[in-house]
């Protein structure tokens, strides 16, 4: 009976994970690629448009049964005094203004959106198999980035020249260079040109501010292969000062 119990137990316990996690995946495709681990999320993200075009409809038709009462712009009285003077102009005019009324309501113009975008989101990952958010959150995300590139800069500091100091045989470099900004094309396979000679970037580390990025650099042996070399000086990466008129 116990060994019967268990394994009847474990399927159970691997369906309500597995539809967990099926309805966590169909929340995320809701959201911009940023906060998504997964990015091969095809089925959720077909339900997820469903879910957002079913929703986005039924809003609509409530809306629909909302104005069915109230089907022009002028109320019950007056609507009655001016088709008992008017009769049937009336009548199509207030259906004209009505049917504006309906389609120019905010609510419905945003239940259409978001049955429209569904629609979009739908094609995409059943065509394309690729998981588009909702542009509600992708404006949040938007936020997220420039808060995060805020904080790259002030994490980075502000522009200052670079410092170089010697170094010696003992010490297993020849220069030392110390920089406010990484130096994303200094590698083993480019060579530093530093006034007037050859070197190799063949380490780097993090430092304290504002020079974080630190460059160890070794005099390039005879016979290395040079592809690239970089004309490098301690303010290039004040370069954009330099630039400026009468510089």
């Amino acid at each position: 009976m116990t060994s019967g119990y268990s394994v009847s137990a474990m399927p159970l316990g691997g369906i309500l994970a597995e539809v967990a996690g099926y309805i966590a995946s169909t929340v995320l495709a809701f959201f911009p690629a940023r906060y998504r681990a997964t990015m091969g999320i095809r089925g959720p993200a077909i339900a997820s448009a469903m879910i957002e075009g079913f929703l986005a409809v039924g809003f609509l038709i409530g809306r629909i049964y909302s104005f069915v009462s109230h089907p022009g712009m002028v109320s019950d009285n007056l609507a009655k005094q001016l088709y008992l003077e008017h009769e049937g102009k009336f009548f199509a005019a207030n259906a004209i203004s009505g049917a504006a009324n309906f389609w120019m309501d905010p609510l419905v113009l945003l239940y259409l959106y978001f049955f429209l975008e569904s629609v979009v989101r739908g094609f995409a990952a059943i065509e394309g198999n690729s998981t588009i958010g909702t542009l509600p959150l992708y404006s949040i995300s938007l936020v997220h980035g420039l808060w995060d590139r805020a904080s790259h800069k002030r994490y980075l500091g502000e522009l200052v020249a670079d410092r170089i100091f010697p170094g010696s045989e003992e010490q297993g470099y020849d220069v030392q260079v110390q920089s406010c900004r990484p130096k994303l094309d200094w590698n083993r396979y480019m060579t530093v040109e530093f006034r007037g000679e050859y070197f190799e970037c063949f380490k780097e580390e993090q430092g304290p501010p504002p020079r974080r990025f630190v460059y160890y650099l070794r005099k390039s042996p005879d016979g290395r292969l040079v592809v690239v070399i970089r004309k490098y000086k301690p303010d290039d990466v004040l370069s954009a000062a330099l630039q400026s008129p009468g510089r």
